[in-house]
């Protein structure tokens, strides 16, 4: 909301001025609201500041205040309308730009806004397709951060998120920090695990090309033992290892994640689902299969049902089920990315 009054105090003086060529004064600040909210994650916005559109007469001045404000109350049809009717008052071809970015803005805000009906209706899966689509045919809209906002608490309520591994968080703070920490001695007991659950071998990728989801993924170097020169099977040598899971998981009946392949080789992937970090495998549930590698390239989604596709539940139970955990399985030495772990 302060984007859209910040926008409407630009052009109250703009307007009133009665002179066209008038300066504009300080383009808005964009909302601080998206996507960067109490969690780990805080992200800059990715919409750039906007100056006001100079009109040629006070009355699309007045238009413009009035579609404006429309905006500002999420009248994005009414607002579409009254801008449209006033593209040709533009006084020049950047002014009519400017335009032209607001009205993606109210078809944005319209997407977004029949996304909120379709989860009054408890289609949350569409809803977020819906805004997905929308972002991508307008990347600068202003909207932007509330739709981004939209799909982040929507995808809240419909999974578990355990890491999408976006800007500001955790995996980015262990990526800038992992260059001091080379020279010194590395603690791999079980605590020390715990709390800093990344290794030496994992890093922050922002490249979109090996982002599936969001802003952001985790580069993965595998194969061989990062941590030493054997390869290892027991806590210290799983890979990649969730936070710990405060609420049983039963009630979700499947693990999801995307993996980014940069090009076909061997290699394969075993998950585990422990009660203690420190339980090896006899002591976890773990697939019956794989996730082999063979022959795969480029993106693709792994989805494992969380109550056909594990062994050892005579043993374990998933309501027990703390920790989850990604081990590869091969001696080759190459580079995988990884991207949204979730429950659904």
């Amino acid at each position: 909301m302060r984007f859209w009054s910040g926008i409407c105090l630009i052009l109250f003086f703009a307007a009133t001025s009665g002179q066209a060529a008038e300066e504009p004064g300080p383009a808005p600040k964009t909302d601080k609201g998206a996507k960067a909210g109490p969690d780990e994650k805080g992200q800059a916005s990715a919409v750039k500041e906007k100056p006001a559109p100079k009109l040629k007469t006070p009355q699309a001045s007045e238009k413009l205040q009035e579609a404006l404000s429309q905006i500002n109350s999420r009248e994005y049809s009414k607002a579409r309308a009254g801008l449209n009717s006033i593209l040709k008052d533009a006084a020049t071809p950047e002014d009519r730009k400017l335009l032209s970015g607001l009205i993606d803005d109210t078809k944005l805000g319209s997407e977004l806004e029949e996304a909120r009906t379709m989860v009054d209706r408890k289609e949350e899966r569409k809803a977020i397709t819906k805004v997905e689509k929308a972002l991508k045919a307008y990347p600068a809209s202003a909207v932007r951060p509330q739709a981004e906002k939209f799909i982040q608490e929507t995808e809240e309520v419909i999974y578990l998120v355990l890491d999408d591994f976006e800007p500001g968080g955790s995996l980015e703070v262990h990526t800038q920090s992992n260059k001091d920490q080379d020279t010194k001695v590395q603690d791999k007991s079980a605590s020390s695990l715990a709390q800093n659950r990344w290794r030496k071998n994992q890093a922050f990728n922002s490249d979109p090309r090996y982002v599936q989801h969001g802003k952001g993924s985790m580069k993965w170097k595998v194969g061989g033992d990062y941590w030493g020169f054997s390869y290892r099977y027991y806590y210290e040598g799983y890979g990649y290892q969730s936070l710990e899971l405060k609420n049983p998981i039963n009630k979700w009946r499947y693990l999801c994640f995307w993996l980014f392949l940069p090009e076909a080789d061997e290699g394969a992937l075993r998950v585990t689902m422990a009660p203690e970090l420190e339980m090896g495998v006899l002591g976890s549930l773990y697939t019956k299969k794989f996730v082999d590698f063979r022959g795969k390239r480029g993106w693709f989604p792994v989805r494992l049902d969380l109550k056909s596709d594990f062994g050892n539940t005579q043993n374990v139970k998933l309501e027990d089920i703390k920790f989850i955990r990604f081990d590869y399985m091969h001696q080759k030495i190459r580079t995988i990315y990884l991207d949204w772990v979730h429950l659904e």
